[in-house]
């Protein structure tokens, strides 16, 4: 089964055609979006559950870089828990750099 051998970047690269068909009116495809979706926004709210104070949050990647097929979906459904976004394109060496100067 193509799914049990499929890399991360194989099932993300399927992202793109299940969007669009999700945006011709298909309820599968859209269903399945909404899914991701919720899973990442889990994923942010648990990383974030300890924290006093949320971080600002960077979306980075392929499927979440500004004007990606999960971008505006993920962006709102984290705006509904008033969490901030990084308003540009997350910078490796500026992090790489912030990190360096708290050591």
């Amino acid at each position: 089964m193509w799914s049990s051998t499929a890399s991360r970047a194989d099932v993300a690269a399927l992202v793109p055609e299940v969007a669009a068909v999700a945006a011709s009116g298909d309820p599968v495809a859209g269903e399945l979006l909404a899914q991701a979706v919720a899973e990442l926004e889990g994923h942010v709210l648990t990383i974030l559950s300890p924290w006093q104070r949320a971080p600002t949050i960077a979306l980075g990647g392929g499927l979440l870089q500004e004007g990606g097929p999960l971008r505006g979906a993920v962006e709102q459904a984290l705006g509904a828990h008033h969490l901030h976004l990084l308003d540009r394109a997350p910078d490796p060496a500026r992090g790489a750099a912030r990190k360096v100067l708290l050591l």
